[in-house]
Parts: C-alpha cells; structure tokens; sequence
C-alpha cells in the first residue's frame, strides 16, 4: 500500500500493517490528537506521519485542532476490518493493581512537595510522572520488598522518587544522582526536612562510577532516555550500582511512544545476552506523566492539530522489574562523548534531525 511506504520513507521507520492499523483504529476512537497517540502506542513520529499522509490522502480532515476520519477514511478501516479499541482499565487503581489508601499520609505530603518542583527542561529530557504514579512505583518497590532496610539507587529524578520512596518506606540509604542543579537542591531540602537518609548528587552518568558507589546498592530505578545509547548507558550505569550476586532489583520505565517493539526486543534480548538477571515484572502502562511546557517547542509542527498543546495527559511509560541471579556480576563502563537523547523514535527526533530538500537527513 502506497500509505505505508509513504509514511516509512517520510520517518525512516519501518510501518507494518498492523502498525497501520493500530493507527487508524485509534483515530476511530477519539478526533483528539494526543489520545491518538496514546491509544495507537506507535513512536510519536510515526503516529504524527500517518496522520499527516491520512490527511494528504483525504482520509481525514482537521477542524479545530481535531482529526476527523472523512468518509473515505471511514470506509478504509471498514475494507481492513479496523475497529475503535475498548478500555477496560480499572478507574481505581489505573490499571496498576496498587492501592495507595495504606499510604494516604505520605502521598499528601508527596503531592503538596511535587506541586513546587522545578518546571523540566528539554536540556536534560525531562518530563515528570503525575504525583500518583510516582507514589505508586514507590508502592510496588515497596510491596516487593525492594525499599525497608535496602540502599537504593536513583539514576536521573525530574520525578522526586527519592522523596516518594522516602515517605513511603524506610530504606537504609538513597543515593541519587542527578545533573540538574534545580533539582539536586530541591530534592536536598526536602530530604533534610522530612529526615529522609538520602544523599543527592550532581553527576553526569555518561562519566564512570565512583568507586566508593560502584556494585554497592541492593535497588536501582530509572526512567532512562529511549533512544538506543541512553537506554543502554542508564541501564549498565543502574547495573554498575548493584550488588554481585542474586536478590537485587532494577526498575525503569519505557514506553511505546519513543520506543518501537523492535527496540522493545533487542532491549529485552540485551537484558537476558550481557547480564545474568531475570524480568519479573512487566507493567503495561503503569505510569501516567504530566504535560510539560516545552512540549510544543520541542517537536514537530508541521501537523496542525498537533501544533495544539494537550487537554489531557497522554504519555505513559511500562514498568519494568528486573531482578539478578547468583551469577551476576556488575561492570563500571565510561559513556562519554555518547548522544544520549534522540534518535528516529523520539520525540525531540524532527527537531534534532531536519531533512534536507532531497529527503536525506542531516
């Protein structure tokens, strides 16, 4: 189909037809153009392009920053047998399984502190988990018996998980290393203020480990960035902190807006091949993160609706578990000099890589 190959060579993403159709059963079910993305869980660049050619093609329209299937595009899904998909979610525990009423008093104050946060910055990829869900990673961590009396790790922490896990638990020690300034400070005050045993650190971790810090925690948790090197660079570093040996847990965060399954195979093939470790848990959509100001700046516009900044909170991430086996062991690798934030799935990926009349990248 001439759509597809369109959209492929437009993006340099491969467009399968069930792709192609996650897409436009996703525009059956909302004109809004952000739950078009959530619901099609396609990287944001491809999802934007199929819009873009469906719009060329007359498959659908755009009025009022909405994308309207026309009739043509209605009965294209209809000769594909594509159908609006159903939610099911659990409006309680938002699809996660976790209550947080045994932790009402800590995710107050986790709220009221989160409310002050610095805003993020497209410096460092920053975008922030919605204060209940960071309170539920911290719930899981917890129910998992990865925070009482554990050191724990926390690679990046625009979403004050340090804060969260340290009112939600009891952990012997966090270290979290951090490389925006704003937020060490903030993370700081609020640490001393609530006693929470929790050093925060400025660092870069494309540079190696410390020594002193290097295969020392029981926990680690992160949201890396999902391009191939800072995917691959935030996981060694978080399994650099860990201890030798089984028992000890990584979290991170990924998602199918920045990340193909593709990338979702060769991480989980990578995970299995160079580290002696187990996935455990594998949460579809735990995690739900605020819009942030920079949003429009910081991708394509050359989309109409999408030159609208969202209504409703449309990224979510997967958690991830992992947990080691007896035979693991950590390494300390240097990462500097790496471009630890786009590549063709990310978001930030139009602005960073502009085609040049010819249609090659630059």
């Amino acid at each position: 189909m001439h759509i597809l190959e369109t959209i492929s060579a437009n993006t340099g993403l491969p467009v399968t037809d069930h792709a192609f159709d996650r897409i436009l059963a996703a525009l059956a079910a909302t004109t809004d153009p952000w739950k078009v993305v959530d619901l099609a869980d396609q990287p944001f660049n491809l999802t934007v392009e199929a819009v873009k050619v469906l719009a060329d093609e007359g498959l659908v329209r755009f009025e009022d920053g909405q994308v309207h299937l026309t009739e043509s595009g209605t009965e294209l899904l209809r000769s594909r047998g594509v159908v609006p998909p159903k939610s099911f979610r659990c409006p309680a525990c938002a699809g996660t399984g976790l209550s947080l009423t045994d932790l009402e008093d800590a995710f107050s104050t986790f709220r009221s502190i989160a409310e002050g946060r610095p805003e993020p910055t497209d410096d460092f990829d920053q975008g922030v988990l919605t204060p209940e869900s960071a309170m539920r990673r911290a719930a899981l961590m917890l129910q998992n018996g990865d925070v009482t009396g554990k050191r724990i790790a926390i690679l990046g922490d625009d979403d004050l998980m340090t804060l969260a896990i340290g009112l939600a638990g009891k952990p012997k020690e966090i270290v979290t290393f951090e490389i925006d300034d704003r937020y060490v400070r903030y993370i700081r005050e609020h640490a001393e203020r609530l006693n929470i045993p929790a050093t925060v650190l400025t660092f870069d971790l494309r540079k190696k480990l410390p020594d002193e810090l290097f295969a020392r925690f029981d926990t680690f948790l992160t949201d890396p960035p999902e391009n191939y090197a800072g995917l691959f660079l935030f996981l060694e570093r978080g399994f650099g902190l860990l201890k030798s040996g089984d028992g000890h847990a990584g979290y991170f965060g990924m998602t199918l807006t920045e990340s193909s399954l593709r990338k979702w195979s060769r991480l989980q093939q990578w995970l299995g091949d160079e580290h002696d470790i187990v996935l455990t848990h594998l949460i579809y959509e735990h995690s739900e993160y605020e819009n942030w100001g920079f949003l429009l700046d910081s991708i394509r516009n050359d989309v109409e609706p999408y030159r609208h900044f969202p209504k409703v909170n449309w990224y979510r991430s997967s958690l991830y578990r992992v947990e080691t086996l007896s035979d693991f062991q950590p390494e300390n690798i240097s990462f500097e000099g790496e471009d630890i934030y786009s590549d063709e799935e990310r978001l930030v990926y139009s602005k960073k890589a502009q085609r040049t009349p010819n249609g090659e990248r630059r």
